[in-house]
């Protein structure tokens, strides 16, 4: 990784990786899609994945009596091999996948290690921000991405299986340094239709965190197996020394 900032304030991260992995999988489950007649098989397989990426930034801030604004957009480039379906590699470490505002950004969007995320792509977005006196704060995020050719390893209904993805963002409201009030969201990119919601609070010093959060997930279009979701997860953390 290289970081490098132009004289006019704008930021880059530069970026080359390359990984290679190895696999034996014996009775793998076949993918239906491809009209197998049996349903399984012993699959060995080797790749080499390497990546080019950069990310860019403009942060543009302007300070108030009392209050900082942040205007800053952002964009990410990645460029690696077309991949496939990547059907003789099991997936056990990246079934949840799921497009949001924590991965949109990043050139390899997938959790685990047993997909890769390959071909070109670009994503594009904006932070805006407003930071008052107290630690109090609002902060908002919007992004979409495009890849310039079909990613056949994103799950259905994960909202990156197109090539224009779905729009995620999210809302976060601070009234002090000590509470943040969280809403993330997935929204379809052609009818605006919600595809998911998440309600979250995090709070307590530095040393105890509590957190919970409600998340609902609409049905995947054209899965009907798949239902609507919902999920709460109520959590903490301690620091001990």
């Amino acid at each position: 990784q290289m970081p490098w900032q132009s004289s006019l304030g704008d930021r880059y991260l530069f970026a080359a990786s390359l990984r290679g992995d190895a696999y034996w999988a014996k009775e793998l489950a076949l993918d239906a899609a491809l009209g197998d007649s049996s349903p399984t098989k012993n699959a060995t397989t080797a790749r080499m994945m390497p990546q080019l990426s950069v990310n860019w930034s403009y942060p543009w801030v302007r300070n108030d009596p009392g209050v900082q604004y942040l205007i800053e957009p952002v964009a990410m480039f990645a460029a690696a091999p077309v991949t496939g379906r990547q059907s003789n590699i099991p997936n056990e470490d990246s079934l949840g996948f799921e497009l949001n505002d924590a991965n949109i950004m990043r050139p390899n969007r997938f959790p685990g290690l047993d997909r890769y995320d390959g071909g070109q792509r670009v994503a594009y977005g904006l932070n805006l921000g407003a930071y008052l006196a107290g630690g109090m704060s609002v902060r908002a995020f919007v992004a979409q991405s495009f890849s310039f050719q079909e990613n056949r390893a994103m799950p259905i209904g994960s909202g990156a299986e197109d090539q224009r993805s779905d729009i995620v963002g999210r809302f976060v409201v601070s009234p002090s340094e000590y509470l943040d009030l969280l809403y993330r969201f997935r929204i379809d990119k052609d009818n605006f239709a919600p595809r998911r919601h998440e309600i979250g609070a995090a709070g307590g010093p530095s040393w105890l965190k509590l957190y919970g959060s409600y998340i609902f997930l609409d049905a995947p279009p054209n899965e009907p197996v798949t239902g609507k979701r919902e999920e709460v997860a109520l959590g903490a953390s301690v620091r001990l020394n």
